[in-house]
């Protein structure tokens, strides 16, 4: 899980005595698996850190933030399975290296997956590019074989909003007005979605900005950690939430949508925004820390589910 602002992935000075472990233990791990002598460098630092096993084509995701109510090694283990059946299938998704080298990797304390390392190029990804290639990856989701798609749950957000709702740092960070009001808005919503019949399917499940890659091969989508059994309309939601509710990169998200080449039903859409913000700001009250633009994003997101409740 990620926050929806876009970030530029580039090499992060280090930040932490952990962050130093981290890429000791990911050079001792390429060692091991007959890669050779890497120098790791973080470039991505999100609820996952990213490291770039330099001068070899693999990235190495390790989960940190989500590790507060996730199994590590079940959703890496998951995530692999899944980009690696949709790779195979030619759809436009980041794959994992091959087995056994993906992983995922207990080691040093820390779960590690490795995966091939795109060439993303600068700038927005074309929206309708991305629309045409999430809606590959659905198409491709459909034909999962079912032992696969058995590994994962349906509307898995909210049951993460409950467990997130009930964290000592969430807690802390949200006043009990709030969390009241997240706890009621999420249990109204599953219930009005499950009621509000759709298709349900295996979905990217963070399908924003971030996880829209422009690479030289094409477009890509990454980042399947957050994969589950849900309505397309959830993914789309993915896309325009941050623009609906905070007015960020309106054109880009609203072109994607127009361009998505399948239906989609915009109550259900509307329903789905509704909950990926509560997701959102849930996911954000365990890990925006003291980042003040983070902070600020989880505010906005604040005033406009309270809105909502002095509308109902």
């Amino acid at each position: 899980m990620t926050d929806a602002a876009p970030t530029d992935a580039v090499a992060s000075p280090l930040a932490t005595d952990a962050d130093a472990e981290l890429l000791a233990a990911c050079a001792a791990l390429a060692r091991q698996l007959g890669l050779g002598e890497t120098a790791p460098q973080i470039v991505g630092r999100f609820s996952n850190r990213a490291v770039w096993l330099a001068p070899r084509p693999v990235v190495a995701r390790v989960p940190t933030g989500t590790t507060a109510v996730r199994d590590a090694s079940v959703f890496a283990r998951r995530e692999c399975a899944l980009a690696g059946a949709l790779a195979a299938q030619g759809a436009p998704a980041i794959a994992p290296l091959a087995d056994p080298l993906a992983g995922p990797h207990a080691f040093s304390g820390w779960t590690i997956s490795l995966w091939q390392r795109a060439d993303v190029q600068p700038g927005l990804p074309d929206p309708a590019e991305s629309a045409r290639a999430l809606a590959a990856c659905h198409a491709a989701l459909r034909t999962v074989p079912a032992a696969l798609q058995a590994r994962f749950v349906r509307w898995q957000p909210f049951d993460e909003i409950e467990r997130l709702l009930g964290h000592p740092a969430v807690r802390a960070r949200l006043a009990a007005p709030d969390r009241a009001l997240l706890a009621q808005q999420a249990t109204d919503l599953r219930v009005q979605l499950a009621q509000n019949v759709a298709p349900l399917q295996l979905l990217h499940g963070d399908a924003h900005l971030n996880n829209a890659l422009a690479t030289a091969q094409g477009m890509r989508w990454h980042d399947w950690e957050d994969a589950f059994i849900g309505p397309v309309e959830w993914d789309l939601a993915c896309v325009v939430a941050g623009a609906r509710v905070l007015g960020s990169h309106v054109a880009w998200s609203e072109a994607l949508l127009a361009a998505y080449p399948a239906p989609w039903d915009a109550e259900r859409l509307a329903r789905c925004i509704h909950a990926r913000t509560l997701f959102t700001v849930a996911w954000m009250a365990l890990l925006a820390g003291d980042d003040a633009e983070k902070l600020a994003r989880l505010q906005g997101r604040l005033r406009w589910l309270r809105s909502l409740g002095k509308a109902a």
